[in-house]
């Protein structure tokens, strides 16, 4: 084969290739670009859960392009700072929209622990980001962990029907 053709061929071919690559990056980020961000339509929780007892977190959300990928929760309490941040995916169904509670799991209150969580005010704080990476408005829920029994009612805004459970909120809280 002439070397002159080998070259030219290759040579034409290489530039096809990267003009390609470049053109589909710039696609890439255009769609993260034009991507729209997941939208917390509405939230509520009590603002009082029982020791011992599950906080349920209700959100509903949405995002017009139907990618939301993840939840992030953190929780900030008075002389700690914030707790290390629990990620959640998202199961593909509901990657457009859903409606229902997290939970998170509270410590119980015995003669040895627990009782410094008492009666502080701590803070919840959640986002939603899609697959582009685009997040939500930042949402915070301010708590509190006491020893009556409280009920935790469907918040406002809320149907019964929503009433179910997305999953936990991975975090362990620390009285110590």
């Amino acid at each position: 084969m002439d070397p002159v053709f080998v070259f030219v061929v290759f040579g034409l071919g290489g530039l096809v290739l990267l003009s390609w690559l470049r053109g589909n990056q710039k696609d890439r980020g255009r769609k993260k670009q034009d991507s729209n961000p997941p939208v917390i339509v509405k939230y509520g929780a009590s603002e009082k859960v029982t020791a011992g007892q599950p906080w349920r977190v209700f959100v509903a959300a949405r995002d017009p392009d139907g990618d939301m990928a993840q939840i992030r929760f953190e929780i900030k309490q008075p002389g700690k700072g914030l707790y290390r941040a629990h990620w959640k995916k998202l199961d593909r169904d509901l990657a457009g929209g859903f409606s229902g509670y997290f939970y998170l799991n509270t410590p119980k209150i015995s003669p040895d622990s627990g009782w410094a969580l008492l009666f502080i005010t701590l803070e919840l704080r959640c986002k939603i980001y899609d697959r582009a990476d685009r997040a939500s408005e930042e949402i915070r829920l301010p708590f509190q962990i006491v020893a009556d029994r409280i009920e935790q009612p469907v918040p406002a805004g809320f149907h019964e029907y929503e009433a179910r459970s997305l999953g936990a909120i991975m975090i362990q809280l620390r009285s110590s």
